[in-house]
């Protein structure tokens, strides 16, 4: 019975840290696929990323949405979309969207063009019309349009005192 019992330990411990080197493995992974976005020379990149500087108020989650809505509808190409992405979506969102990154150019020319046409544009929200529900490190944003229905909600948390994009969901 004890041998049973040493087995089945041993075996739980080898599982546990096979998952721990898969999860290791996925960070570096999406590390690495994030590096090479913010490194590429691409022109368009090295404009978007002067423009994206600055976030006005980075403990206000509004705030810091709004700035990444702007930054997101002026991005020109997908790797400016990805330094958007570095800059406001928190380390779970990068991590979760990481695997699913193109990285060919033709692939990433396709990506770019269909997250534009499913973009919501901050010309179409009601920027005052933001309701902010803040719980803690999390805070949940009900987007309305101008129309004044609700045309989203973006989940928001805060990371080392910076309110960061966890989620959007549109209608």
């Amino acid at each position: 019975m004890k041998k049973i019992f040493v087995v089945l330990i041993v075996i739980l411990v080898i599982v546990l840290i096979l998952a721990l080197v898969w999860y290791y493995l996925n960070i570096l992974n999406s590390n690495k696929i994030l590096n090479q976005s913010k490194n590429s020379n691409n022109a368009q990149t090295s404009t978007n990323t002067v423009n994206s500087t600055a976030v006005l108020d980075t403990t206000s989650p509004k705030a810091v949405f709004l700035q990444f809505k702007k930054e997101v509808d002026t991005s020109t190409s997908f790797d400016a979309l990805m330094v958007v992405s570095e800059k406001y979506e928190s380390v779970a969102k990068i991590a979760h969207d990481a695997p699913y990154l193109p990285t060919t150019a033709e692939d990433k020319s396709k990506a770019f063009t269909m997250l534009m046409e499913l973009n919501v544009t901050l010309d179409k929200i009601d920027t005052s019309g933001i309701i902010v529900d803040i719980q803690g490190n999390n805070a949940t944003l009900t987007i309305k349009g101008k129309d004044g229905k609700q045309i989203g909600t973006a989940k928001m948390v805060k990371e080392g005192g910076i309110w960061k994009v966890d989620d959007i969901f549109w209608k």
